[in-house]
């Protein structure tokens, strides 16, 4: 499975372990469907020890409701063995869905129907490769169920088709870890307006992919924007993608590290749609108010409150480090933005550090030219480095008297050229030419 693929070190102890006796895993899967949630399982098995054994549990459950992915079943029934040390394998349902796949098989390849249409032809052979990949899907052969798909857009006869075989590509793309192939189609499928314009729930769609690429991509902006102005009800988000909870989660941070403090206000505090999606994570709310109301114990409380059920995320736990760094360096400018100097030792308790580590943070800042700013590193006081007011009035005063030695230069050379009597005029004699410039010099004028 291309889950696989991902940066997870399956002996690797998971950093807050401690912090997960009361998370609810089943209700957490339920949240999810199909694909998404076997992803998901997968993940949260291979990267928290604590979680591992429940989570290959569910995970087993989930493959055989869902899927006819055996390959996956016995991989991870095996992994599920040496951790429980229960050799319990279902081999009914193994044997059950070997059937299910031979049938469904021999339904698909009796299905070709002789024709010498043309365009029956065509169909034929799209309803055959449809149902070959969706077969090859739920078995969990992300990259043969590809093959069939790629193959329909040469038997594609309308645009609602075309369309439904670059929906199944993206699908089969974003499992792979392909964001460049996702964006590729998403944007075909943008670019046929009238179909999109009806289609409101494939414009969901394709919004809920663009912003999960963006979030693995670290285009926190475009996700921000993506999520935060969603307009799809609770009850439409197809699950098999994206969970309500998650818009909440991925709009709210991504929101937090890109958009500016009045941004924060007008899109997402004040914005009564997204509301509904953070009304599902109350703390991601309530973080962004204590940032934007410069409530920073408050904010760190919750971020470290948060950080271990982030770390279980498959789009964000790479970035959750990225994430927090961002924040922190931010809620540290924007403290500091309003004042001319400010005194260490009450700016570290308002941040809840030693001023020692707050010293250390506020140098890279400095460093990075975050914060425009001096340490007096014995009183303890930071200055805010102003521009000079004075050397700017020079630099003006100097670039206007440039400017006008400019002026007086070109009116000089203008009152020589009058005085020695060479103008220009236009030759009215050649009638042929309009418009022809010439410069007459006479006689004398040179002297």
């Amino acid at each position: 499975m291309e889950i696989d693929k991902m940066n997870i070190d399956d002996n690797e102890v998971h950093p807050t372990d401690s912090k997960y006796k009361s998370f609810d895993l089943e209700n957490y899967a339920a949240n999810y469907k199909g694909r998404n949630r076997i992803n998901r399982l997968i993940f949260i098995a291979n990267s928290c020890n604590q979680l591992s054994v429940q989570a290959l549990k569910l995970l087993l459950k989930y493959i055989k409701e869902d899927t006819y992915d055996i390959n996956n079943y016995l991989k991870y029934q095996e992994k599920y063995q040496n951790i429980t040390n229960d050799p319990t394998i279902d081999i009914e349902w193994t044997e059950k869905v070997k059937k299910l796949i031979n049938e469904e098989q021999k339904k698909i390849d009796s299905s070709v129907t002789p024709t010498n249409d043309i365009d029956l032809k065509r169909e034929n052979i799209r309803l055959l490769n449809k149902m070959q990949g969706d077969l090859c899907y739920k078995c969990g052969n992300i990259k043969d169920a590809q093959k069939y798909y790629n193959k329909n857009k040469d038997f594609s006869n309308t645009s609602q088709h075309l369309i439904e075989t670059y929906v199944d590509l993206i699908k089969t793309y974003f499992d792979q870890l392909d964001e460049m192939n996702v964006k590729t189609y998403i944007t075909k499928i943008e670019s046929k307006t009238s179909e999109t314009k009806k289609n409101t729930d494939l414009k969901n769609i394709m919004k809920c992919y663009t912003g999960l690429c963006n979030v693995r991509q670290k285009n926190y902006k475009s996700a921000a924007r993506i999520f935060t102005e969603i307009d799809i009800e609770l009850n439409d988000i197809n699950p098999e993608i994206i969970a309500p909870n998650d818009i909440a989660i991925y709009g709210g941070l991504c929101a937090l590290v890109a958009f500016t403090r009045s941004e924060l206000k007008n899109k997402v505090i004040e914005n009564t749609k997204f509301k509904t999606f953070l009304e599902l994570e109350p703390q991601i709310l309530d973080l962004i108010k204590a940032f934007y109301n410069s409530k920073y114990i408050t904010m760190l409380e919750i971020l470290d409150s948060i950080k271990s059920s982030l770390l279980l995320d498959i789009h964000l736990k790479a970035h959750v480090e990225d994430l927090y760094k961002i924040i922190n360096e931010k809620a540290f400018v924007q403290y500091f933005s309003p004042f001319q100097t400010v005194d260490m030792n009450k700016m570290a308790k308002s941040f809840n550090m030693s001023v020692t580590e707050l010293q250390e943070k506020l140098v890279k800042l400095i460093a990075s030219n975050s914060i425009k700013a001096r340490i007096d590193s014995h009183n303890k006081i930071l200055y805010a480095k102003r521009a000079d007011q004075r050397n700017n009035l020079f630099r003006k005063t100097l670039k206007l008297g440039e400017e006008n030695k400019q002026i007086i230069n070109d009116l000089l050379l203008r009152m020589k050229m009058e005085e020695k009597k060479m103008i220009v005029t236009k030759n009215n004699n050649e009638n042929k030419i309009q418009g022809q410039l010439h410069l007459q010099v006479r006689p004398g004028n040179l002297s």
